[in-house]
């Protein structure tokens, strides 16, 4: 493909938001939390530099200017600075946490840099040895939903693109003449068709917590002499968070079951980009091995070895949890039995089948703290009353069984 036009799409940098969900990890994978912004907005800039783009495309949430305090803004400074050492344009549409005009002046100082701020629609042709290659309409957040007919190009001869946060009504995206729509303001990526135009949330480049498992990073586009929009997902993520299943097999030893989890964890590593995993393990165990592992500790101690094994340098693996999941049926001999176990499975099992019958918990609650809120906060639908039985269950299981499994 004739390359005319090379340029990387970023959003949602959040250099300051800290990293979550993690409270009990070693001083060196702590370190990397706390840097993971950071490192993987410098790969970013490493990537744009390395692929020799036109531009780099911020569509929003880069930093909070309250939250980020001297190191953001001298380190947005110093990367714009590289950028412009190689004669490569930033343009930036502020979000609803980065809006610019409250961002310090010397931002806009370098000559490479062009913030779009939150008021109307602002035309910017890019040129490259003067010839105009691309058309940028761009906009900063603003509380209203834009709208379509304030990204038209007056007379764009050259590739146009819509550059803004936020989501956009799109009935009738193909008068505007924009091909590229760089959106932000959406942590998970996000890539839309809509008559010959590309509408793109790049996503976040770092993983914040739990709650955005998987890879994050930015989107590389390239364009040819005919128009045609080629994107591909970069990695930049420093720290990704992974949550990996595994399956446990009737009578496996507890050396096989480690084997198992070792020789998914060198795989995880193996196929690692030098990021920082954070796993949380999801076992799914069959027949009586629920009951196994339920009661005799194997995967705390499994936990801990992992941790040991994995876990020891900054580029690393560090075991989150290992969950054992609640299975959706237990074996039949386990109901049948004339023990306390017996009795109280067949009890959790009415329960079960009684599908008219309800969970009333507020009996427990002490009178004095029983207020409406409380009682309302432990009322269930019908998919997590079958959840609390089958944990019940499970629990029963454990407690019931001994110390030294089934």
């Amino acid at each position: 493909m004739a390359e005319i036009l090379k340029f990387i799409h970023a959003s949602d940098l959040h250099l300051d938001r800290p990293f979550q969900g993690v409270a009990d990890a070693p001083s060196h994978i702590r370190a990397s939390l706390i840097d993971a912004a950071y490192n993987a907005a410098e790969k970013l800039f490493d990537r744009a530099l390395s692929e020799r783009v036109d531009f780099v495309l911020l569509s929003g949430d880069v930093a909070d200017i309250d939250r980020c305090g001297p190191r953001g803004i001298s380190f947005l400074v110093d990367q714009f600075q590289r950028l412009g050492e190689k004669n490569i344009h930033v343009y930036w549409a502020g979000g609803e946490a980065d809006q610019l005009e409250r961002w310090p002046a010397m931002l806009s100082a370098p000559g490479n840099v062009h913030l779009f701020t939150s008021t109307l629609v602002e035309e910017v042709v890019h040129r490259r040895g003067g010839r105009i290659v691309a058309t940028i309409l761009g906009a900063g957040f603003d509380r209203r939903q834009r709208r379509i007919a304030e990204f038209r190009a007056e007379e764009a001869t050259a590739f146009t693109i819509g550059l803004c946060y936020g989501s956009l009504e799109t009935e009738e995206i193909a008068k505007t003449g924009v091909k590229y729509w760089a959106l932000g303001g959406n942590h998970i990526r996000r890539t839309f068709t809509r008559d010959q135009s590309v509408l793109v949330f790049p996503g976040a480049h770092q993983s914040c917590g739990p709650h955005e498992e998987g890879d994050h990073g930015a989107t590389f586009v390239r364009v040819d002499e005919h128009g045609f929009i080629d994107t591909q997902a970069i990695p930049t993520d420093a720290v990704r968070w992974l949550e990996k299943r595994v399956r446990i097999g009737e009578g496996m030893s507890k050396e096989e079951v480690r084997a198992r989890f070792e020789d998914l964890a060198f795989s995880l590593v193996a196929d690692a980009e030098g990021q920082l995993l954070l796993v949380d393990w999801q076992v799914v165990a069959e027949g009586t091995m629920n009951g196994t592992l339920h009661c005799n500790g194997w995967l705390d101690e499994i936990r801990t070895w992992l941790r040991s094994e994995f876990g020891q340098s900054a580029h690393s693996l560090w075991t989150m949890s290992t969950r054992l999941q609640t299975p959706r049926s237990l074996p039949e001999e386990w109901f049948e039995e004339d023990t306390m176990l017996g009795d109280y499975l067949r009890s959790v099992r009415e329960h079960q089948q009684d599908v008219t019958g309800k969970l009333n918990l507020a009996k427990f609650i002490d009178r004095e703290l029983a207020d409406d809120a409380l009682v309302s906060a432990i009322q269930f639908d019908a998919d997590r009353r079958r959840e609390i039985l089958r944990e019940s269950a499970m629990m029963g299981v454990k407690l019931l069984s001994g110390t030294d499994g089934i």
